[in-house]
């Protein structure tokens, strides 16, 4: 493989900056584009932006053997038979025109996703991708202490009021760039080979994300992270066992998680209240009951790839009048996939995750590095987080990108760790 060169780390540095949500943000507020009144068609200076950060990053791929890349993504074949689901999915969407252009979108994601995958390992996938949220949050943080009275960066109006957005669109985009922010320094911070120069900076990015959660008010957010940095010192402590140990220490774990998850449901108002929310999670209850039936009305194949959440173009107008707020999304990531792609969608992307949830117990269990940690702290968190946002198959989406790289590299990584062990 060709060295990394300093040339394609910048690139990758850009464009995992506008992934992470506050690059096209920040983008689109300076060429005048309002995703809220375009839900349909997309900027098209944005998008001329991405097809060429996407040509690059294709040219960076192909630079290496076709055989190898042909390989590496034979490894994971759920990813590329979910991949052509979508893409297929124009075929019964009301709105071809749409699920094309964003299944393409998201094809495209996917393809960085893989190069992002195959070029770097996971210790460098955690330095860019630190870097790059870390730009997003710093600029965000700046920006609300300097215009606290500005709507652009601080909620003024609605039940966000003095909410932080920074340069996202929304406050949970902030909590939630800031959430996997806060545990990439986490688990940076547990390399016993860093130096002091590395240990302060990750220090400091890891307060100023904590800080950003907090300002958002995302309670959700607060939750999640406060979760996961117990988890990872966990997964941390556990690395220093034998390997048959902790992966059976591991699945204990997630039964024992199953159980004090039900033990939340059983007692849903009690918890709900303590976190300062109503016992619909501020509607969104309401808004899967409804879901739900939509998604009963095409159970197998759903309404294609995007072609639900349309305002009054689409199904979701039926939702949107039962609400005095208007939802954009199911506010839950596994009833989005079954809107857009149905209960097959759905079953293909859940056979992949746990796939890769799997693997990523197996190489936590048996590769002692801090930088083992990462793939299974980001499926934790977005299974989390998934409860109440939506995040899986977002096209130009950062965490899509990192979902499908450490997909990829899980799979060439323990067979690479089972070849040297034979």
């Amino acid at each position: 493989m060709k060295k990394i060169t300093r040339l394609e780390t910048i690139f990758n540095i850009v464009s995992l900056t506008l992934f992470s949500g506050a690059g096209i943000a920040l983008f689109e507020r300076l060429t005048g584009f309002n995703p809220s009144e375009n839900l349909g068609d997309g900027n098209r200076l944005t998008q001329i932006l991405l097809l060429f950060l996407y040509s690059i990053s294709i040219y960076f791929l192909f630079r290496v053997k076709t055989k190898n890349i042909v390989q590496f993504l034979l490894n994971e074949k759920v990813v590329l038979l979910l991949s052509v689901f979508i893409i297929l999915s124009v075929f019964w969407s009301d709105f071809p025109s749409i699920s094309f252009r964003r299944s393409v979108a998201l094809t495209l994601t996917t393809i960085y996703g893989t190069y992002f995958g195959f070029r770097f390992n996971f210790a460098q996938q955690i330095i860019l991708l630190k870097v790059s949220l870390g730009i997003g949050i710093l600029l965000s943080v700046v920006l609300c202490i300097l215009y606290p009275g500005n709507e652009a960066f601080v909620h003024q109006v609605g039940a966000h009021v003095g909410s932080w957005k920074g340069l996202f669109f929304q406050k949970n985009a902030m909590g939630l760039a800031s959430v996997f922010s806060s545990l990439l320094c986490a688990v940076s911070l547990l390399d016993s080979k860093s130096s002091f120069k590395e240990k302060t900076v990750d220090l400091v990015l890891f307060c100023l994300s904590f800080f950003a959660v907090v300002m958002t008010n995302s309670k959700t957010a607060l939750v999640v992270l406060l979760v996961m940095l117990l988890l990872i010192l966990l997964f941390r402590r556990l690395q220093r066992f034998p390997s048959s140990f902790t992966l059976l220490a591991l699945i204990s774990g997630i039964f024992l998680s199953g159980i004090i998850l039900i033990f939340l449901v059983s007692n849903f108002e009690l918890f709900t209240t303590a976190l300062g929310k109503n016992p619909t999670l501020s509607g969104r209850t309401d808004l899967w009951s409804l879901v739900l039936v939509k998604i009963s009305q095409r159970p197998l194949l759903g309404y294609g790839f995007s072609g639900f959440w349309l305002a009054d173009l689409g199904e979701s107008y039926e939702i949107w009048l039962n609400f005095n707020w208007l939802p954009n999304h199911a506010h839950n990531g596994w009833l989005d996939i079954a809107l857009d792609l149905g209960w097959v969608g759905l079953l293909i992307f859940m056979v992949g995750f746990s796939l890769c949830g799997f693997r990523s117990l197996v190489y936590l269990s048996n590769v002692k590095q801090y930088a083992a940690i990462w793939p299974l702290a980001l499926i934790t968190t977005t299974v989390m987080t998934n409860v109440t946002y939506s995040t899986y198959l977002k096209q130009h989406d950062l965490l899509w990108v990192a979902y499908v790289a450490i997909c990829l590299r899980l799979t060439s990584e323990i067979n690479l760790f089972k070849n040297q062990k034979e």
